[in-house]
């Protein structure tokens, strides 16, 4: 397994992560990609954010995992992201592990599983 995008310290959210974070080469060439889905808008008192940077250039490098919880109930969440699972093989991809998750260390532990599970024919490409 490769990392591509090293885990943020206190930022394992997906809303964090924009770009594949690993990817897994199985024996027969079959490359697997872990990498964030879908979109995020969220407010934090008055201050809009998304994980596209539409509402600016600010990279949001201050804040947390814990700036996300809605401790103080000024935290509205549009939440629709996670990280999924690609495989690419013969110029085909394939999308349909059944496998989501919220956490960055979740996703490479599935993305470890998919490969392992598929090169003991445990998992099919369809």
């Amino acid at each position: 397994m490769k990392i591509l995008t090293e885990k943020q310290p206190n930022r394992t959210d997906s809303f964090f992560y924009y770009n594949p974070i690993a990817i897994a080469t199985a024996k027969d060439g079959t490359v697997f990609t872990s990498y964030p889905v879908g979109e995020v808008r969220l407010t934090i008192g008055d201050t809009e954010y998304d994980n596209d940077g539409r509402f600016g250039e600010d990279n949001f490098d201050y804040l947390t995992d814990a700036d996300l919880s809605d401790e103080n109930g000024n935290v509205e969440w549009i939440n629709n992201n996670w990280f999924s699972v690609r495989a690419e093989k013969d110029g085909e991809y394939y999308h349909d592990f059944e496998m989501v998750d919220y956490d960055y260390d979740s996703a490479i532990s599935s993305l470890e599983d998919i490969v392992e599970q598929y090169e003991k024919g445990e998992l099919k490409l369809n």
